[in-house]
């Protein structure tokens, strides 16, 4: 599994516990902290650059393949969209559907 692809399942599991996770400059804060256990803390630590890129939405370290299948469609959907009802280059759709991507990813 890639890097970022592991990243975006751990989000997807601390998502479903209910833990909420932001970026706060090269920090990662998430709440409530009482519902992180001493695994996912250091799964958190393990994939740390990966998080901080996802839950900061900086598109420019994910790509499409990154992404798991279920969203992968999703963002290739939004992509072709937004490149012919909005008239966007492809390129600008994609970074405009990754970004959506990502505030899906983070809840």
């Amino acid at each position: 599994m890639a890097i970022i692809e592991a990243a975006i399942e751990l989000l997807a599991d601390l998502g479903r516990r209910g833990i909420e996770m932001k970026a706060d400059g090269e920090q990662l804060r998430y709440r409530p902290i009482r519902a992180m256990t001493p695994d996912l803390a250091e799964q958190v630590k393990a994939h740390k650059p990966a998080l901080l890129a996802i839950v900061a939405g900086d598109v420019s370290q994910i790509t499409p393949d990154d992404l798991p299948a279920c969203l992968r469609e999703r963002f290739e959907e939004r992509a072709g969209i937004m490149e012919f009802d909005a008239n966007l280059t492809r390129d600008d759709a994609e970074d405009k559907a990754m970004r959506l991507t990502l505030v899906a990813i983070r809840g």
